[in-house]
């Protein structure tokens, strides 16, 4: 039996329907799991994604699902924002910053597999690594207590508000940049996936084709399945660039 190829229009008119489809399955996931909705993506982008986030408890998940992951469902826990940044956890063995703990589930499952997937694989390991935020959260605070305190203790008053702010804006100020810097090789904004782990992944239909992180200005690249004339261009712009 032959198989009809699709035009453009209608495959995207079918990934279309794909990703409102998940979207609605996504949101009755976050029911099931009692997480109130935060946001979900418009039917125009190119992946389906839906946050929940329970704000008193301070925990949340994020499920999303794309053509380029053949529409398996990713499901992440949510770290917060502290101070206009993401906050980070470091392993103390390798001291290398660990992302949040992430599942993958078959986006054929029903809501209520999903949301039970969600519990009993994802949702254990997530807040034992969220107790750790938390704690980074809350001795960055103690840091920053400590900091105004000398201050004080040097100025021989309290601080004002613009002093406390010029601390705080420092962190913030970077942040912004290592998102500006990202943005600019991307050639499109974020997702807050990428905002919060500071790096971009590229995929094309066979996988994953590579990916960029950044701290500020400075870019690292990595790339995947390259041919070796290919790799070998590539180190030649790199070396290029260390030369001048």
């Amino acid at each position: 039996m032959e198989t009809k190829t699709l035009t453009y229009e209608e495959q995207k008119e079918f990934e279309l329907a794909k990703i409102n489809a998940l979207n609605v399955k996504f949101r009755a996931v976050m029911g099931e799991l009692g997480y109130p909705l935060v946001t979900w993506d418009s039917e125009e982008r190119w992946n389906a994604s839906v946050e929940g986030r329970d704000a008193e408890a301070g925990e949340g998940v994020w499920l999303r699902a794309s053509l380029y992951e053949k529409w398996r469902v990713k499901a992440s826990g949510v770290y917060p924002r502290e101070k206009g940044g993401y906050v980070d956890v470091y392993d103390p063995v390798t001291n290398k910053r660990v992302s949040a703990p992430s599942i993958t589930v078959s986006g054929e499952k029903s809501a209520t597999q999903i949301a039970r997937d969600v519990e009993r694989r994802l949702l254990p390991d997530y807040r034992k690594r969220l107790a750790l935020v938390r704690a980074r959260v809350q001795a960055g605070n103690d840091w920053q207590a400590e900091t105004e305190r000398t201050l004080e203790s040097v100025k021989g008053e309290p601080l004002d508000e613009e002093e406390k702010r010029a601390r705080v804006q420092a962190g913030n100020d970077w942040q912004a940049e290592t998102e500006r810097t990202l943005e600019s090789v991307k050639g499109e904004p974020l997702d807050e996936e990428e905002k919060r782990d500071r790096e971009v992944n590229f995929y094309r239909e066979t996988g994953k084709l590579g990916g960029i992180k950044a701290s500020g200005k400075g870019v690292s690249l990595e790339v995947s399945d390259v041919t070796p004339d290919q790799a070998r261009r590539i180190l030649g712009i790199i070396r290029e660039k260390g030369t001048e």
